[in-house]
């Protein structure tokens, strides 16, 4: 818990210096769970554990930002997709720039064999979250 508070802190303070310092740490998570020719919220939902109420509260605050918009969807009229912006394009490529950053300061703290071992036990595939039914 407190390396991913130190790496998110240290993300979100990189962000506020480039001018996106109204970011939150729940908006660089639901970005992070957008894929890049729109989402449905539903989608969106799903994967982060979340209502769709949720989701439409946080697409409207980064939709304010001029982070996302919705668009029609051609194939299911009834249903909008999230998209990014131009705007919001920056952001994330912002966001992956200073993840890299955050990343080079662990990397030097550490030192590169135990960031490997670290990333390689992060990445592994831990199961079903306790508690949870399995889909």
């Amino acid at each position: 818990m407190n390396g991913q508070q130190w790496i998110t802190a240290g993300l979100l303070h990189l962000m506020s210096l480039r001018g996106h310092d109204k970011l939150t740490a729940a908006h660089l998570m639901f970005l992070n769970n957008l894929d890049c020719a729109g989402t449905y919220a539903s989608e969106v939902a799903r994967r982060m554990g979340v209502s769709r109420q949720a989701v439409s509260r946080t697409t409207r605050e980064l939709q304010s930002l001029r982070i996302l918009k919705l668009g029609a969807d051609p194939l299911r009229k009834t249903q909008k997709t999230i998209r990014m912006t131009a705007h919001g394009e920056q952001v994330v490529l912002d966001a992956r720039a200073c993840l890299d950053e955050v990343e080079t300061v662990l990397t030097l703290r550490l030192g590169a064999r135990d960031v490997a071992k670290l990333s390689a036990i992060l990445n592994r595939d831990w199961g079903p979250v306790p508690g949870r039914a399995v889909d």
